[in-house]
């Protein structure tokens, strides 16, 4: 997976009757903002450090779910799951309300949230750092082509042993007393884990489970 960075640009933007250019870069975005708004800077600077630390716990928070089996893992897990619960379960425009701004500094630090597709009101501050940061410190795209993320997956499974079928869809999953200890195909055949990962959404897992268990 080749990886290269993504041409610095600029995004302009609408508010009331001025525009606003957002340039890349933390310092550049902080120095415009504190330019219009001079009496909040302790503010601006408050958020934008927010919008790091948080951004920064969500991604080692993903990076920690994949080692729960160590305890050091679990530790980071319980931790940064708290702090990340925290700010996922709060809304954009509850967390600049908390910090009693002004309405167009508000407007002005929220104007990310067209990029996940939820007004203020709804998107998660959590979903709203993600965004904003990797546009603030520099966004990536893939050099090569997309087939190379599930190529490089297969890769690394296969070097662990692994196996990857095709072409059998999970029928039902298998439950020993109240775990989760496999999955059966279409096909007939069964496969047993010690852990079952599902990426296909609450809904569609929850359809899988035996009657009994519904």
């Amino acid at each position: 997976v080749e990886w290269k960075p993504c041409p610095e640009h600029e995004i302009h933007y609408i508010y009331g009757d001025k525009e606003f250019i957002c340039r890349p870069g933390i310092e550049n975005y902080r120095n415009d903002l504190i330019a219009l708004f001079p009496d909040d800077e302790d503010k601006i600077d408050e958020s934008l450090i927010d919008i790091r630390v948080i951004s920064d716990d969500f991604s080692n928070f993903a990076v920690s779910m994949s080692i729960t089996e160590v305890s050091v893992g679990k530790v980071i897990n319980n931790v940064l799951g708290k702090r990340v619960k925290k700010f996922d379960t709060m809304s954009v425009a509850e967390y600049f309300e908390s910090k009693k701004m002004s309405e167009e500094l508000k407007n002005h630090l929220a104007f990310y949230w067209d990029t996940y597709g939820l007004p203020p009101s709804k998107a998660s501050f959590t979903s709203h750092s993600v965004f904003a940061y990797s546009f603030l410190v520099g966004s990536f795209y893939l050099g090569n082509s997309s087939m190379s993320i599930s190529e490089g997956f297969l890769e690394t499974l296969t070097k662990g042993g692994g196996e990857l079928v095709t072409g059998d869809g999970v029928a039902k999953l298998i439950l020993n007393g109240r775990k989760i200890s496999g999955v059966e195909c279409e096909s007939g055949k069964s496969y047993e884990a010690d852990m079952v990962i599902s990426t296909i959404g609450a809904l569609e897992t929850y359809d899988l489970f035996p009657e009994q268990f519904k």
